[in-house]
């Protein structure tokens, strides 16, 4: 009986490439072995086909969700590019505009002091509210402490700004971090513990806060926790218009190559733990 050697070399192509499977040689030697080795084919390649398929349906959705967070980012930058112009116009450039009236109206009152030290004093407070208005800004943009204090004593100097401005009472526990990560990094630490805190004066309800910072030999490990009326945690929120706080302090998670989880339960609070990789020296 004459003896038949079946053999097949399958590729997949994914994304420009190939995917090389492997080679086969089948020995058949009558019809009833040819049969089951052309249904143990079939099943085979049915199967990586499947493979195939479902890994390809995983990259599409991996793809659809960077996509997303790609346009979530954009639209965060632009709203925050939307903010910063809002305060530039509607505080400091009136507060300009106002002194410069008063200087204005200040000089045709030049022969009578008592009018002329009024509105000299208009310009003083005007003047004030602005510089205010421009560190704050300024602030936002980039926490000047961080080069005058470092991270550490700038987190701190953070947490008792929050603490004496309102009604929530925050307590904090931070480790020496400084000089740990590189500046970028450190500021994206800051504006982690920064846009939590503004999530829970914002909309937790919350009357206590506590911030905890923590280093061993690999990491620094962030909790921050609060008594509020507790959030949504779904990941539809976290990437919704309304849930901008935390998709920044995702994506700044993301880019100190950390990992982070949020657990909420309604009445009970928030919790936000992150844990930050940095090599030791």
């Amino acid at each position: 009986m004459n003896k038949r050697n079946l053999s097949f070399r399958l590729s997949l192509k994914a994304q420009g490439g190939y995917l090389f499977i492997g080679f086969f040689f089948l020995p058949a030697s009558s019809q009833l072995e040819q049969w089951w080795l052309d249904s143990i084919l079939i099943i085979f390649l049915l199967a990586i086909y499947i493979a195939f398929f479902i890994q390809n349906v995983r990259l599409r959705k991996a793809h659809e969700r960077h996509r997303d967070f790609s346009h979530s980012l954009i639209d965060l930058q632009e709203k925050e590019r939307k903010r910063i112009a809002a305060e530039l116009h509607d505080s400091i450039a009136q507060n300009v505009l106002i002194i410069k009236n008063s200087a204005l109206i200040g000089l045709r009152w030049m022969r009578n002091p008592s009018k002329m030290a009024k509105h000299l004093t208009e310009i003083s407070d005007y003047a004030s509210q602005t510089l205010q208005d421009i560190r704050k800004v300024s602030q936002n943009l980039r926490p000047v402490l961080l080069d005058r204090l470092g991270l550490t004593e700038s987190l701190l100097n953070l947490v008792g700004t929050v603490s004496s401005a309102t009604s929530i009472q925050t307590t904090a526990s931070i480790d020496r971090i400084d000089n740990l990560l590189n500046k970028e990094a450190e500021i994206n630490i800051f504006r982690i513990v920064q846009e939590s805190l503004n999530n829970i004066l914002k909309h937790s309800q919350a009357t206590h806060a506590e911030i905890r910072i923590k280093k061993d030999a690999q990491k620094i490990r962030i909790l921050i926790n609060d008594n509020g009326k507790g959030m949504d945690t779904s990941s539809s929120v976290i990437n919704s218009n309304t849930g901008m706080g935390l998709l920044g302090i995702a994506e700044r998670i993301n880019m100190l190559e950390g990992t982070w989880q949020i657990t909420s339960l309604s009445g009970n609070g928030t919790s936000i733990q992150v844990e930050i990789p940095y090599n030791h020296q």
